[in-house]
């Protein structure tokens, strides 16, 4: 962004990220910012980065093996590290992090605290990786929190039970059959995992904030943070978790405009970017996951979002991940982070990153982490403006009956007999049938509560049903 439009630049030339004096080494490879609206700053605007830092815990030298160790060693880096950060707190940018190991999270506390910056982050990982997570910080003087969501979001989705013989089958059999092969002297490669089971036993958590611009009172938006599952090689798990994710932010940001962004671990055209850019994915799609017996959930979206980058340039960066860990033939270059933005948000620039040739001809190429960049990520970040016409892309109607992840038949079909039911004086209560599977009574029970009906569930097994009544009081007779 431009100094002409008072929002401060991002010239990383200008930065001295060893604190040396010099800034021939420190270029963080932005070659430039591309602004689309010249007009000078307004009340509504905010200014967002997003930044995967690279656990310290993940950077050893055995690992990313064409790093120097002075590049890698983790004070060096979150020195490094701050000191971009601060580039873009200087003019109260909001941050979105990942991979924030345990023991950096507690010196990057003290680190925003002593700049005026809130910072709400949450660890999940394991010793492996530092227990890494997400964080958002903010600065006080220009936002107010309003709401906070910390949410592990294979939690969000009610699963399918996997029958008991199947899981006594696995357990008892796949070892011997491995120490079988084993004896054979024979390799044998795994089976890919199954998308669901796999989507459901991941960890990752997602950070959602609703603030208020307290330059303009009562304008409020919605802010969140995710860091992917990096499994490319069962792209459906992705789809699962992009779908979790924007539903689960949607419907807690209602009509308020929507930033959502991070290390997603997909490329542009991939299949969870397209559910995101879309709306919607096809059911025909290579890595539409396929469904599952008895659960009505769907991979879908409320709404589709705009990636801020492509919006600004015509395409997203060339790359924002450059690297070469231990076990790959070549350097993996490409781009997985984003920002996504929703209706009612208008991108005013983007902070323009150097293209692979470009970072080759300026000396300033990967594999990271380098004296020039810190972490294997590159630091992205928009200027964005809110819009008083709020969030079009929240359908009330359309989004009650997509609410819950199902699919929009079934979900409307539930609501329209419970809505007659609600309006028929002569009739006291609703019985369902007990074919009904366990997510379906759970749906149930939603929209009753939403029609403000009483349910109950009733029976066992294959004979449980469930009850709608309009006076609480019959479900207790």
């Amino acid at each position: 962004m431009s100094q002409a439009a008072g929002l401060g630049t991002l010239r990383a030339a200008e930065l001295d990220l060893d604190g040396n004096g010099t800034s021939g080494t420190v270029d963080v490879g932005a070659s430039a910012v591309t602004q689309n609206n010249q007009e000078a700053p307004k009340k509504n605007d905010v200014r967002v980065a997003s930044y995967n830092v690279l656990s310290s815990s993940l950077c050893k030298a055995d690992y990313h093996l064409k790093c120097t160790s002075k590049n890698l060693d983790p004070a060096t880096r979150l020195q490094r590290v701050k000191k971009l950060l601060l580039s873009e707190m200087e003019v109260g940018a909001l941050l979105c992090l990942q991979e924030v190991s345990m023991k950096w999270s507690t010196s990057l506390h003290t680190f925003f605290l002593d700049n005026d910056y809130v910072f709400i982050n949450h660890g999940y990982g394991n010793s492996f990786d530092g227990y890494m997570g997400v964080g958002i910080a903010f600065p006080r003087s220009k936002f107010q929190l309003c709401e906070a969501h910390i949410e592990k979001l294979s939690d969000t989705k009610a699963w399918t039970p996997e029958p008991r013989a199947t899981r006594e089958v696995k357990d008892v059999f796949q070892p011997l059959r491995q120490l079988w092969c084993s004896m054979l002297h024979r390799i044998e490669p795994p089976p890919p995992p199954d998308p669901w089971k796999d989507a459901k036993r991941r960890h990752n958590f997602l950070i959602f904030l609703r603030l208020e611009h307290l330059a303009q009172p009562g304008v409020t938006f919605a802010l969140a943070t995710y860091h992917m599952p990096c499994q490319f090689r069962v792209p459906a798990v992705m789809v699962i978790h992009t779908a979790l994710a924007l539903q689960f932010v949607q419907k807690l940001a209602k009509s308020d405009p929507v930033i959502f962004c991070g290390d997603m671990n997909f490329k542009p055209g991939d299949s969870a970017y397209r559910l995101i850019t879309d709306g919607g994915l096809s059911s025909e799609d290579e890595f539409y996951p396929e469904p599952v017996e008895g659960d009505i959930w769907r991979p879908t979206v409320h709404y589709p979002m705009r990636s801020a980058y492509k919006e600004a340039l015509g395409a997203e960066p060339d790359f924002t991940n450059w690297a070469f860990t231990r076990g790959m033939e070549k350097d993996f270059v490409d781009c997985l982070d984003y920002l996504f933005v929703s209706p009612g948000i208008e991108v005013l620039g983007v902070r323009e990153l150097a293209s692979r040739a470009e970072a080759i001809d300026q000396g300033i190429a990967g594999p990271y982490p380098s004296n020039m960049e810190p972490s294997d990520h590159i630091m992205i970040s928009s200027d964005l403006r809110l819009q008083p016409s709020g969030n079009s892309g929240f359908k009330l109607d359309k989004f009650k009956e997509n609410r819950f992840g199902v699919n929009v038949s079934d979900a409307s079909g539930f609501q329209k007999q419970l809505e007659e039911f609600a309006a028929n004086e002569k009739v006291k209560e609703l019985e369902f049938a007990p074919s009904l599977k366990s997510h379906e009574r759970k749906l149930i029970h939603l929209l009753c509560n939403d029609l403000g009906l009483a349910s109950k569930s009733q029976g066992a097994g294959r004979d449980r049903y469930i009850m709608a009544y309009k006076d609480p009081h019959d479900q207790d007779n």
